[in-house]
């Protein structure tokens, strides 16, 4: 059996393992502290999978979290600012970080896709993040 405690949105923050405190739910009640209850007794369970890979569903049912459908439609461009590659699918809203030769930049995309064009040669890292889903992440090369 394992506690786990999470917040408004599913988002698992603290897990608790056998032995727990037979008194120990009541008390969570009586703080209007969010939980679910996962197993029964003596049940194995995987708690980086439970952290990295699922979360509660507000229903306080244990759900995987689910992939991003997200899709770049170029891994290489050429850096003359024109080219370009576009990442589609993406959830909205959803913030999209690229790291590249002059630094690293976040921006929050609120229709579903970005447009990626580069005036310097390198490998540009595209990652994406938006609750509940798995974090997800490409390289586009310049040259």
């Amino acid at each position: 059996m394992i506690v786990l405690l999470h917040d408004t949105h599913g988002r698992i923050k603290q897990m608790l393992h056998e032995p727990i405190p037979s008194d120990y739910l009541a008390i969570l009640d009586e703080k209007g502290t969010r939980y679910h209850v996962e197993g029964t007794l003596g049940d194995a369970h995987d708690p980086v999978a439970i952290l990295n890979r699922q979360y509660v569903k507000v229903t306080t049912e244990l759900l995987d979290r689910p992939q991003m459908e997200a899709i770049v439609d170029r891994l290489a461009i050429a850096a003359d600012g024109q080219d370009e590659a576009r990442l589609t699918g993406l959830p909205v809203p959803c913030d999209v970080t690229i790291e590249g030769p002059d630094g690293r930049e976040t921006v929050t995309v609120k229709d579903g896709e970005i447009v990626l064009t580069a005036d310097v040669a390198a490998t540009y890292r595209i990652s994406a993040a938006r609750w509940p889903y798995l974090p997800w992440s490409a390289e586009v090369i310049a040259s």
